[in-house]
C-alpha cells in the first residue's frame, strides 16, 4: 500500500454481526455482509471529492441523483 488511501480508519456492525461498514482516509465506505462461510461485498452510498453542483430525486422518490465537476 502506498499513502493512505486504502487503510480503513473504523468499522462497525450493523443491526447484527453479520454486516459491517468500514470507512477509509479518503471517506468511503465499504459494507460487507455474511453469507454462509464468507463475506461478500454489498453496495453503499458513493459521493463527490469535489463541490456538489446539483442534486435532485427522482420522480419516484427512491434515488437522490447528484453532480460535480469531479
Amino acid at each position: 500500500m502506498v499513502g493512505n488511501k486504502h487503510a480503513f480508519f473504523g468499522a462497525t456492525f450493523l443491526n447484527d454481526t453479520n454486516s459491517i461498514l468500514a470507512y477509509t482516509y479518503n471517506g468511503a465506505l465499504v459494507q460487507w455482509r455474511k453469507l454462509d462461510d464468507s463475506w461478500e461485498s454489498e453496495l453503499t452510498v458513493k459521493g463527490h471529492f469535489g463541490e456538489v453542483t446539483d442534486l435532485e430525486w427522482s420522480s419516484s422518490g427512491h434515488y437522490l441523483v447528484s453532480c460535480s465537476l469531479d
